[in-house]
Parts: C-alpha cells; sequence; structure tokens
C-alpha cells in the first residue's frame, strides 16, 4: 500500500495564537505568516449550558475584528449568535433524524 502525504501549503502557513481568561472561553487568533495580504482571522470558544442539550463546546467566528482587542470586544457577541445558530442547526438535524424515521418506519410496513 502506497501511503499518500500532500506537501504543505507554504501560501497557507499560519501561526495560532490561543489566549484565554480561564473562565468564560478561549479566543484564537491565526496569523498567516507568508501571505501579507491574508487578514487575522479570530475564532471564540466557549462551552455552553444549553436547554435540553446540555453543555455543549461553540466555535464562532468573531467577525470584524482586526486585532485581540477588538477580538475580545466582539467576544460575548459573536458568542451568543454561535450558540444560537448551533441551537438551530441542533433542532434542524433532530427535525430531520425524525422525518428519516418515520419514513423508515412506513418502509416497513
Amino acid at each position: 500500500m502506497e501511503i499518500q502525504l500532500n506537501p504543505i501549503d507554504k501560501s497557507k502557513l499560519a501561526l495560532t495564537n490561543t489566549y484565554t481568561d480561564g473562565i468564560n472561553g478561549t479566543i484564537k487568533e491565526v496569523v498567516p505568516q507568508l501571505d501579507v495580504l491574508r487578514p487575522r482571522v479570530y475564532f471564540g470558544e466557549v462551552i455552553a449550558n444549553v436547554p435540553n442539550l446540555g453543555q455543549m463546546t461553540i466555535g464562532f467566528i468573531i467577525e470584524g475584528a482586526t486585532d485581540l482587542d477588538s477580538a475580545c470586544d466582539g467576544f460575548v457577541t459573536a458568542g451568543k449568535k454561535g450558540i444560537a445558530q448551533a441551537i438551530e442547526e441542533h433542532k434542524s438535524e433532530r427535525l430531520r433524524q425524525n422525518i428519516l424515521g418515520v419514513n423508515q418506519s412506513k418502509l416497513k410496513s
């Protein structure tokens, strides 16, 4: 068996810095290394207690952040949006599974 391994794409190299307050969440800063035209990107991550779902780790992009300070300022708004999106995706998936379950039970009868 031949092992396939793709080379590193130098144009996409980035350094990831992780920041946390140890309580409310984490911000990851992705800093392009060789492509000075690519902007830094900031991601947030929280562990949220979601009603009827329990604890969920939710990641989200902090849109509009251009530095760590603006990422901190945008963390709560982006986090709320990310949590709401995760809940909606979960509801959609549950509905899809319910529909598939009904269709499968009809096929069995």
